[in-house]
């Protein structure tokens, strides 16, 4: 089964989201709401624990390519890449946007991608104080598209779906014990 084929699956069937703890500048605290950006250590570091706190409350997590066309649709275009994570609600938590929220405000995340169950109506929260879409903010861009380039894009294994090819959804379960005593360790240090 592909990984655009999983990740269909996975949006009908949950509710989804695209998250990432990179910035361009971690140390930058000036969009960062009171909550956010907890330290300012490396991007792999910050997604590391991100990752790590997303498994331990019960997501669903597997790594992504988030993307964008800078300069989009000119002789000049050129992608721009950045680590992200997809995450299933596999156990249909009834929390799972405020937790997908609270985690973008703590890693100073300008929005967080919100993809409700069955793939329509994609949203865009926004989860610091930058003006766009700005705190709190939902800003629809549209439904799930598969295997199409936009301006915008999560890519998997190469291809992209827009609002990877072996795709692998990690959960708790899967972990070892190290591998769980470290999860539960950064989950206890980022949610308290």
């Amino acid at each position: 089964e592909s990984g655009l084929s999983r990740i269909r699956k996975h949006t009908q069937e949950h509710e989804c989201a695209v998250i990432t703890a990179f910035r361009g500048d971690p140390s930058d605290e000036s969009r960062c709401t009171e909550n956010g950006s907890m330290y300012d250590v490396d991007n792999m570091t910050r997604n590391r624990d991100l990752k790590a706190t997303l498994l331990g409350v019960g997501f669903g997590v597997t790594k992504v390519a988030g993307a964008y066309i800078e300069d989009f649709g000119t002789e000049i275009a050129k992608e721009v890449k950045e680590n992200s994570l997809f995450c299933v609600n596999l156990k249909d938590d009834a929390t799972f946007v405020e937790m997908i929220a609270i985690l973008g405000e703590k890693f100073c995340q300008d929005s967080v991608m919100i993809i409700p169950r069955g793939g329509e109506g994609v949203y865009l929260l926004g989860t610091n104080n930058a003006e766009f879409p700005g705190f709190g903010k939902k800003e629809v861009v549209g439904d799930v598209s598969y295997g199409k380039e936009s301006e915008f894009m999560t890519k998997v294994g190469g291809r992209p779906f827009t609002t990877n090819e072996s795709l692998k959804l990690e959960t708790y379960k899967d972990l070892s014990r190290n591998e769980r005593i470290f999860v539960r360790s950064v989950q206890k240090r980022i949610l308290g």
